[in-house]
């Protein structure tokens, strides 16, 4: 690992290439220490999953590969953001996506919180597009006080004005 890096974003790197790991080696008992209890993933239609969900290995003779141009991290105070792109060759089809991890740093150290996912699609196959001008319903999760700390310092950073002492938005 890059000595360059600071201690948390070693530990978050490593979470992730973990998390990577499950998928290429369809063992999802190591989700169990990546995941927190209180994980929650959510799909661009809005469906919301729990830690449960992702516990279900992959349909075997699957094909899984990353993309490591599109991996990336962002840390903020006790908050780290990374994403990249998976591809998943099932035998009657295949699954493209690129996702968001959100991971938060608590008492015991890190762990996942929350992962969005967006299914790509070849052109022509689009559904339940969004249209310009349309803005999607939010899944009551974004009500939570995790992600209003994280949007408070995401758009401080954005804007760089220093975030409200209050609840968030």
């Amino acid at each position: 690992m890059d000595d360059s890096l600071s201690p948390d974003e070693q530990a978050v790197r490593r979470l992730d290439c973990s998390w990577n790991e499950v998928y290429l080696n369809n063992d999802r008992s190591a989700f169990a220490e990546i995941l927190a209890d209180d994980f929650r993933p959510q799909s661009a239609d809005g469906r919301i999953g729990s830690k449960a969900d992702l516990m279900r290995p992959t349909l075997i003779g699957a094909q899984v590969t990353f993309s490591e141009a599109e991996a990336g991290i962002q840390m903020f105070p006790g908050t780290a953001v990374t994403g990249g792109r998976i591809r998943v060759e099932h035998p009657d089809r295949v699954v493209d996506q690129r996702f968001m991890r959100v991971y938060s740093k608590g008492q015991t150290g890190w762990r996942a919180v929350f992962v969005f996912s967006l299914q790509l699609v070849r052109k022509g196959k689009r559904k339940n597009r969004i249209r310009r001008g349309q803005v999607p319903t939010p899944s009551p999760f974004f009500q939570s006080r995790r992600v209003a700390i994280f949007d408070t310092a995401l758009r401080s950073r954005l804007i760089g004005k220093p975030p409200d002492s209050g609840s968030g938005d």
